[in-house]
């Protein structure tokens, strides 16, 4: 997967090919007596930042391949074939951990300015929440003494919508000890009515 949000472009693509072929070729040139290996570096840092596992796998084993083809073209001579596979592996999977670091460096520092973001806007809200509970607060609100609904502008709302608008806080709804004992009491009257003296 993808680190960043949009797909790298093909100039970034064409920087790792043609890197991976220089570097390639300029260890070929430099034969085996002297190590270029830094240089490897530079088509795995930037498949490990800009694109994801699979990609740095396969730049890795091309890495890999292609080091163990310029050992070969170089005229290296070891005392067995399997050094060179050795030493082709070793580089393979030296930069294949450097990719996959790289890469999740990215994704850390992605997920880490999202963090920043989301947190910014939060507080955003909060300081915009708390600048209307301000107002709220110094305002003098006025209530119906009949219907108990509070006036907003030259509109009357009741409790639940000004706490609801107003304040942004969600409501619901259930029975105070009080009205569930009068509910009780008002069945058990309707239940057992009084006796007629």
């Amino acid at each position: 997967m993808n680190p960043s949000d949009h797909p790298p472009s093909w100039r970034i693509a064409a920087a790792v090919g043609i890197s991976l072929v220089l570097v390639c070729y300029l260890d070929y040139l430099t034969g085996y007596e002297l190590t270029i290996s830094l240089f490897y570096l530079i088509p795995m840092l930037l498949c490990g930042w800009n694109y994801g596992r699979f990609v740095i796998l396969g730049t890795a084993l091309l890495i890999g391949t292609g080091y163990w083809v310029t050992d070969k073209l170089s005229g290296h001579i070891y005392s067995h074939e399997s050094f060179r596979i050795w030493n082709s592996f070793n580089r393979f999977a030296v930069l294949l951990i450097i990719g996959l670091v790289t890469h999740r460096l990215r994704l850390v520092l992605r997920e880490k300015e999202r963090m920043n973001e989301d947190l910014k806007k939060s507080l955003e809200d909060l300081s915009r929440s708390t600048e209307e509970i301000r107002k709220l607060q110094s305002g003098l609100q006025t209530v119906c003494a009949w219907t108990k609904r509070i006036k907003v502008g030259e509109n009357w709302v009741t409790p639940e919508e000004f706490l609801k608008d107003q304040l942004h806080l969600k409501l619901t709804h259930t029975i105070s000890p009080e009205a569930s004992q009068s509910f009780i009491n008002k069945l058990k009257e309707k239940q057992n009515p009084p006796s007629p003296s």
